[in-house]
């Protein structure tokens, strides 16, 4: 070819691919109207895929940096239900492959045993939903929380690792704590009342993240760890208050339940003087108007009398009892499939709307769903995860203490809240389980601790090594 033609041709193909280029955008526009989230779309997954395939594990950094802050922003991605958040969840899946190629053995062998059960009894609870599309669409939230496990247990092999991802879920929590006063300020907390929710699309779902960075915040803390330097560490105690403080304006009941039980366990295991704490914070909190108000809420509306409005307890219990009154004793073995409980709350449930009731239980609603083989998998997930790092105690007994709370929290939480679908919190608390698996399974002895000696031949990227 003449040389003097190339620079011509050149020019034709990107000419070429301006044109195209703007004819989709123009077609996008119109066809996003006021919907900016999709226009951004588009290239926001360029931009993604770039990240991937130069380094895919600074894209689960990144990842892990923003999740808890966009939950809203990729809601305004969708379109028939699926938007940019789907494609993260496909992602995510795809580099927890490609790390479980690369793990270790034992490593597999831990995810294998954990999730294995669920997944397979949800294989099964597909193939009897009546709402096929939603139940595959759970199901993949399942197994890239599944990959997130697998991404902590393979990518944490050191101390400097741990608390070196340990700064990454902390440093998650900035821009939900600073928009959550941001709200408190300008009185924008929509249709939640006086309940903050932040950047996540329910309070109850805040709360529980919050108790999770407040217990590993703590951690990092309490741990001779310098990880933070001594003078953000010095602070951290009182970001810690502030996250405590944000924890009460989500008004989550269960929440406030779960962290006032770790501490209180905290207290008579380690450090007795926090018992003053312990008693002192009720005290504290129900002087507060909107707390004092969410408890005494409990004290009325407990019975289904005429048209009585039942608080929000009675009407989770009320649907329980309706759910396991008109479920049939031949379903108890597999349930009615993956999705049915909400399907069939209609049929079943006098409250529920047009569109079904959530469960808002876990337990009921696997059993309801899955029957008792699927209800067996779920409780053996969270047993067999405990059970797993409860073996490396003798390691690092606080971490174990502090990782067996959040396994207690979670299960106590799935008695009130519908946990499976808040896929953003999920994340967290299953890379920290992973975390802590992979630090403690590789250390050999309480005192093999590895040594931060600046060097980290299990980094699988230079720009992860340096945040």
């Amino acid at each position: 070819m003449n040389k003097s033609l190339t620079p011509i041709i050149a020019a034709v193909i990107y000419a070429f691919i301006a044109i195209f280029s703007g004819l989709v955008s123009v077609g996008l526009v119109d066809f996003a109207g006021h919907r900016y989230g999709m226009l951004l779309a588009v290239p926001a997954l360029i931009v993604l895929g770039l990240i991937f395939i130069a380094d895919r594990y600074v894209l689960f950094l990144l990842v892990l940096v923003v999740r808890a802050s966009i939950d809203q922003v990729l809601d305004t991605t969708k379109f028939a239900g699926i938007g940019l958040g789907g494609a993260l969840n496909a992602l995510i899946i795809l580099i927890g492959f490609l790390a479980y190629l690369q793990a270790d053995k034992h490593i597999r062998k831990i995810l294998f045993s954990t999730w294995l059960p669920f997944l397979a009894a949800y294989v099964i609870a597909i193939v009897l939903s009546p709402e096929r599309m939603p139940a595959i669409k759970l199901y993949l939230t399942l197994i890239s929380t599944a990959a997130v496990l697998m991404l902590g247990m393979h990518l944490v092999k050191t101390e400097k690792d741990f608390f070196k991802w340990l700064k990454i879920i902390l440093l998650s929590s900035v821009i939900p704590l600073l928009y959550g006063f941001v709200m408190l300020a300008v009185h924008s907390m929509h249709h939640f009342g006086s309940r903050i929710n932040s950047t996540f699309n329910h309070p109850n779902v805040f709360a529980f993240y919050l108790v999770l960075v407040i217990s590993i915040g703590f951690y990092a803390w309490k741990s001779n760890s310098d990880f933070l330097g001594s003078s953000l560490k010095k602070w951290l105690p009182i970001y810690l208050a502030l996250l405590c403080l944000m924890l009460v304006l989500t008004q989550t009941r269960s929440a406030w339940l779960g962290f006032a039980a770790f501490f209180t366990v905290y207290a008579l295991i380690y450090e007795r003087r926090y018992l003053i704490l312990v008693v002192a914070m009720p005290i504290v909190a129900i002087m507060i108007p909107e707390v004092r108000d969410r408890l005494s809420d409990l004290s009325s509306g407990n019975e289904m009398v005429g048209y009585a409005k039942l608080n929000s307890y009675a009407w989770r219990k009320y649907l329980w009892e309706c759910a396991m009154n008109w479920m049939q004793p031949a379903k108890y073995i597999f349930g009615y499939g993956a999705e049915s409980f909400k399907h069939y709350s209609i049929d079943f449930f006098p409250l529920a709307g047009p569109t079904g009731a959530a469960s808002h239980n876990i337990y009921y609603q696997v059993f309801f769903e899955m029957g008792i083989v699927g209800l067996f998998a779920y409780v053996w997930l969270y047993l067999k995860t405990g059970f797993v790092i409860f073996k490396f105690s003798s390691r690092n007994k606080l971490l174990v203490f502090i990782s067996l709370s959040l396994i207690f929290e979670y299960l106590m939480f799935s008695y009130s809240d519908n946990m499976m679908y808040y896929l953003n919190y999920n994340w967290y608390f299953w890379f920290f389980m992973g975390a802590v698996i992979g630090w403690l399974s590789r250390m050999k002895s309480p005192s093999d601790s590895p040594a931060l000696d600046g060097t980290d031949e299990t980094s699988n990227s230079r720009m992860v090594d340096k945040i």
